[in-house]
Formats: structure tokens, C-alpha cells, sequence
């Protein structure tokens, strides 16, 4: 009897017409079947740019944000898979960098948050289910952050970026702590150690930036 149960309960569910567990595979299937009609309709000669932008950021939204839960389960086995480093093993650097997110929110953390809900809810608000929902896309918008305020010649930004087309990144897990994951990125001969957390929304979020540069 005990056996019978069970089955019964799911034949149940099958003959109400439930449909089979949400993963994360099958989210970014349905990203990639609205990204390839996208590209395929009609207008998509006559919708510029920035418009084609948004029309992408609204669909990740669309996709990604009834399903939280799924969001941070693939963000924990994502963030756990990466190689471990050790803090104390990275070179100090010779002209380091900090960009303290944290501290730029304490300095105004009213207007900082209702600022950064008010982008949740623009159309460019799902731009962060895009870039930020694992700890290596938010490290890396993180590390771009640091390099944009950093410089103030673009040309030397842009550079940089080409260059790292090249010779890849190579990302590592300092802690264990996946809602608040400390990261070291390798990059060019230098070194970057992100501190990140975990919005139950569904992404990471940066609130310390160090570049541990040499020049």
C-alpha cells in the first residue's frame, strides 16, 4: 500500500495537466527560443539599437524573476565549482584601487535605495538577470566598474577590454559563502578580489571592489 501511494499521487498530478519542475536549463532554453525569434521578426530591421536593448533586458526579466529560488540554487552550484584561492596568496599590488560599494550606499542609503529599486523596476532593471546572476558574470560587471571609474582615458578602458578577449580571466572562490562570495579574478598579470551578495531577487550584487594593480 505504501508503494501505491506514491504513484497514484503522481498520476494524479499528470492527469491534472501539472507541468514537469521549472530548472534552470529550461529557463535559458525559453531565453534562447524568445532571443531567436527575436532575431528572426519582422521588425527587428527597423527597431534600433537601444530599443533592441531593452526589448532583450524585458525578456530576461520576464523569465528569470518568477523563479528566485532556481535563480540561487544555480547561483550556489555555480559559485562552489569555481577553483579556491587563498586571500594571502595574492600579490598586494603596486598601485591598488578600491571602490567601496558599500560605503557610497551608507553615505545616502535612503535615496541609494529607492534609487536602486526604482532601476529594478525600469526597463533596464533586467539588465542585472542578465549580468549579475552568477558570481562570475556580477564579477565581472563588477571589475569593469572598477576599471571605468579608475581611468579617465575611455581609449585605455577599451584597450583593455580588447586585450582580455585574449587572454581570458580566470575567476576563483576565496570563501565558502556563496550569499557572500569573495572572488579573485586573475587578469593580465593582475589581480582583482570582489566582494559580492546575494539579492533574493535573484542576482549578486557588488559592495567592495579591490584592484590589485601594478601600474
Amino acid at each position: 500500500m505504501n508503494r501505491i501511494l506514491p504513484i497514484l499521487f503522481s498520476a494524479s498530478l499528470l492527469a491534472q495537466g501539472a507541468e514537469p519542475l521549472t530548472t534552470k536549463e529550461k529557463l535559458d532554453g525559453q531565453f534562447r527560443e524568445k532571443i531567436v525569434a527575436l532575431y528572426h521578426s519582422d521588425d527587428l530591421a527597423h527597431t534600433a539599437i537601444d530599443q533592441l536593448d531593452l526589448r532583450i533586458m524585458n525578456l530576461a526579466r520576464s523569465i528569470y524573476s518568477p523563479h528566485p529560488d532556481i535563480l540561487k540554487e544555480s547561483a550556489k552550484n555555480a559559485f562552489l565549482a569555481l577553483p579556491t584561492i587563498k586571500l594571502d596568496d595574492l600579490p598586494p599590488g603596486k598601485n591598488p584601487f578600491v571602490l567601496s560599494i558599500a560605503e557610497l550606499l551608507k553615505s545616502d542609503p535612503k535615496n541609494a535605495t529607492n534609487g536602486f529599486q526604482s532601476f529594478l523596476a525600469s526597463e533596464r532593471g533586467g539588465s542585472v538577470f542578465l549580468n549579475c546572476r552568477d558570481a562570475v558574470s556580477a564579477s565581472k560587471m563588477a571589475m569593469q566598474m572598477a576599471v571605468t571609474e579608475s581611468h579617465t582615458d575611455s581609449q585605455m578602458v577599451g584597450k583593455r577590454v580588447m586585450l582580455t578577449g585574449y587572454v581570458r580571466d580566470v575567476f576563483h572562490r576565496i570563501n565558502d559563502d556563496f550569499l557572500h562570495p569573495k572572488i579573485a579574478i586573475e587578469s593580465l598579470g593582475e589581480w582583482f578580489v570582489i566582494d559580492l551578495d546575494w539579492n533574493e531577487i535573484g542576482f549578486y550584487f557588488p559592495s567592495r571592489i579591490e584592484w590589485r594593480r601594478n601600474a
